[in-house]
């Protein structure tokens, strides 16, 4: 289980999806064995540098990986939902108990923040 901060808005926004933007869906598909997922928007695709580099390893490393978000949605500054922010203390709380909970049920055998500011619970 890999865990990171928020979703962005050219990736997880656009996906709904931990690290992953619209050009790795199908890798994430493959990944954990599902049907093609579909994209949610219309346009060009939109691809996020931390998606990429991500996917480059997952890719690399084979192995499923199950992603997640601490804030599993889009904090966004003011009005303008195609900013980044990060979440606050108090977001962070009021989802702590989705990652505690899907640590329980998924009993990953590890679990790793992707950003050091993650989810300082996660730092050992």
């Amino acid at each position: 289980m890999w865990v990171a901060r928020d979703l962005g808005y050219r990736g997880g926004r656009r996906t709904g999806l931990a690290l992953t933007d619209e050009i790795h869906l199908a890798d994430h598909s493959s990944m954990m064995n599902v049907n093609q997922l579909q994209r949610a928007t219309v346009g060009p695709l939109s691809s996020e540098r931390t998606a990429q580099v991500i996917w480059q390893i997952l890719n690399a490393i084979k192995q499923p990986v199950f992603l997640w978000n601490v804030f599993p949605l889009h904090p966004h500054a003011g009005e303008d939902g195609m900013t980044n922010r990060a979440h606050t203390k108090p977001e962070a709380a009021a989802c702590k108990f989705l990652l505690e909970w899907l640590i329980e049920k998924l009993c990953p055998s590890r679990a790793f923040q992707v950003f050091t500011e993650a989810y300082p619970a996660l730092a050992k």
